[in-house]
C-alpha cells in the first residue's frame, strides 16, 4: 500500500474474520492521500462484494471525484 501513488477505495465487512475492519484501518493509514473506505457492518469476507445496494453509490461517487481530479491535474 505504501508504494501506491494514487488513492484507492477499500471496501470491507464488519463481520469479516479473514480481513477484519482493524486490518482495513492499517491499510488506510498506509495508503496515499485521497484513499477512501467503506465498511458494510453486516457483511463478511465472502459476501461483501454482493452488497450492491450499499456500495454502488459510494463507489460511483468516488470514481466521479477521482476522474474529475485526475483530469484537472
Amino acid at each position: 500500500m505504501e508504494q501506491l501513488k494514487l488513492p484507492v477505495f477499500l471496501i470491507g465487512g464488519g463481520k469479516d474474520t479473514i480481513s477484519p475492519p482493524e486490518d482495513l484501518q492499517v491499510l488506510i493509514k498506509a495508503a496515499p492521500a485521497g484513499t477512501k473506505s467503506l465498511v458494510i457492518p453486516e457483511a463478511n469476507h465472502f459476501v461483501v462484494g454482493y452488497w450492491f445496494q450499499e456500495i454502488a453509490e459510494p463507489v460511483t461517487a468516488w470514481f466521479g471525484e477521482r476522474l474529475v481530479a485526475e483530469k484537472g491535474e
